[in-house]
């Protein structure tokens, strides 16, 4: 019997945790639901809704959400959970509802955050004795993936090393770290080429950059030879350009997962990032060749995330300035390494492409999932 789950509503993210997954053993289905910050003025609800699933579904998925739904129901969550303001009463409330019997299984998206989750003195003690680690998936591009030997075998990296960043908020993402890294490197490297693909958005839990500082960085780019911004771009876009690059640049600062890198693992391309958060879990092998190694938190994150609050403004300028080191110096380091021709792509593609057909497809998700909707209806 094909097994018909319900999900609630489109939001960032819920087709890579839950209706992106592919398993002939279900069947995601959309079900009616309200949100409850369309009717609520506590900015917690915003992470809560009313499924109205009746009989239609054996189960509901929710991403991020605590639900008032009629059928048994599991939640995906990103970092901790219950989402919202904490402490409160109505996240006492939401607590209540993901401890109660019809919430069979949470799932979290990494490793990184299960643990966190356990950790939480209030929710750990009554969740995490539910909580599964379900990795998301990212859509299959397949043609790109296929392509990309043949662009490779015509577009050696010696010839000119075709550099990417991608991520909405540049400055968190570490756009800085990579203009320090390429600005040296631009008149003796022959070819060098960066497309940048950002909002520039700013934020204010890691960098509080202004909108200054996003005018030097946008000033630093159009000074820089071979470099380019792309206007926004949909996500086959993104791909069909991870495909046609040697290498993406991705020295973020600060994730909940990251879903650029095994985006880029489906095309087979070839990354540059950090050792922070759920991106380890995510390189898998690739960990020790591709992953910058920062000064981290007792819960795995760079040491340098909301400093300046705990540890005044000294400590977080000398935080800023141990992560800017290792970042541009690996950052450097493997574009000049590149650029001599001291990287087999084409094998670092299979192995790359490997791991995303392993862990991060809709198959793999599929059937994770099959096994807890399986567990979740056996009570």
């Amino acid at each position: 019997m094909t097994l018909r789950v319900g999900w609630s509503r489109r939001s960032y993210g819920a087709e890579s945790v839950v209706y992106g997954a592919r398993h002939p053993a279900f069947r995601h289905v959309r079900v009616p639901s309200l949100p409850m910050h369309a009717v609520a003025r506590d900015p917690f609800w915003r992470a809560t809704t009313v499924v109205a699933a009746g009989g239609r579904v054996d189960l509901v998925h929710l991403y991020n959400e605590c639900g008032l739904v009629s059928r048994p129901w599991v939640a995906s969550f990103e970092d901790g959970y219950p989402v919202g303001r904490r402490r409160g009463p109505a996240w006492r409330v939401a607590l209540r509802l993901a401890a109660s019997s019809r919430c069979r299984r949470v799932l979290a998206i990494s490793e990184d955050a299960r643990a966190r989750l356990a950790s939480d003195p209030s929710s750990g003690p009554a969740l995490a004795g539910k909580c599964d680690v379900v990795w998301p998936c990212v859509p299959r591009e397949d043609d790109l993936a296929a392509g990309r030997a043949a662009w490779l075998a015509s577009h050696p990296p010696q010839q000119g090393p075709r550099l990417l960043f991608v991520g909405a908020q540049a400055f968190s993402k570490g756009l800085e770290f990579v203009l320090d890294a390429l600005e040296p490197l631009a008149g003796r490297v022959e070819g060098l080429r960066l497309q940048v693909l950002s909002s520039f958005a700013t934020d204010t839990y890691v960098t509080r950059a202004d909108a200054a500082r996003v005018g030097r960085v946008r000033a630093r780019l159009a000074a820089l030879p071979g470099a380019s911004v792309l206007p926004p771009c949909t996500r086959r876009e993104v791909r069909a350009l991870m495909a046609q690059a040697h290498l993406l640049l991705f020295p973020t600062l600060d994730e909940t997962f990251g879903f650029v890198v095994p985006e880029a693992m489906s095309v087979g391309l070839d990354v540059v990032t950090t050792d922070v958060r759920a991106l380890p879990e995510i390189l898998g092998p690739e960990r020790a060749r591709c992953a910058v190694a920062l000064p981290r938190d007792a819960a795995g994150g760079w040491e340098g995330v909301r400093l300046w609050r705990t540890a005044g403004e000294a400590a977080y300028a000398r935080a800023w300035a141990v992560a800017r080191e290792r970042c541009v110096e690996g950052l450097r380091a493997r574009v000049a390494r590149l650029a001599a021709g001291g990287d087999d792509l084409g094998s670092v593609a299979t192995r790359l492409r490997a791991r995303y057909d392993a862990c991060f497809s809709p198959e793999a998700l599929g059937a994770r999932l099959a096994d807890v909707y399986r567990r979740a209806l056996a009570r």
